[in-house]
């Protein structure tokens, strides 16, 4: 996956491409909004990175960037949690959907999970740890997993 960001007129943009099932999907919009989507389809599974490769260059010469890690907060998101192993499952559950709303909003993604001390920590890189907190707030609401104990930046 290649996540490229631009700022303009103070709003930052995302732009992001992948290869999901072959086909090349590329994503691009204001980060805290869903954005829009196209599916690329019709080559052979070797052009899909040419593909790729020629889009971002596209993109790298409207001036939009990668963001290194180091330039991007650290959020967490607490949940209470046993610690037993048949839990498993749902953590990674919880990490996929929160994975799934920051990447469809331009905000980032997870980077794993702990657990001990009778809480479970995701750990996400975000490109704007204020909007990816709302968006995950709002977002979580009305899931199973809404019963998070806190979102902090680390």
């Amino acid at each position: 996956m290649v996540r490229l960001y631009k700022a303009k007129q103070g709003t930052l943009h995302y732009w992001e491409a992948w290869e999901d099932s072959g086909a090349v999907i590329v994503h691009w919009g204001k980060i805290g909004e869903k954005g829009k989507s196209e599916e690329i389809r019709g080559f052979k599974t070797e052009e899909f990175q040419q593909i790729i490769k020629k889009k971002v260059a596209k993109k790298v010469g409207e001036g939009f960037e990668e963001i290194d890690e180091e330039e991007m907060s650290i959020l967490v998101i607490e949940y209470k949690s046993d610690g037993i192993e048949e839990n498993l499952d749902k953590y990674d559950r919880i990490e996929e959907a929160i994975n799934d709303i920051l990447g469809c909003n331009g905000l980032g993604y997870c980077d794993g999970n702990s657990v001990g001390a009778g809480t479970m920590e995701i750990a996400c890189f975000v490109v704007d740890f204020e909007i990816a907190r709302k968006i995950l707030k709002k977002e979580l609401k009305n899931t199973e997993f809404k019963n998070f104990q806190k979102i902090y930046k680390e």
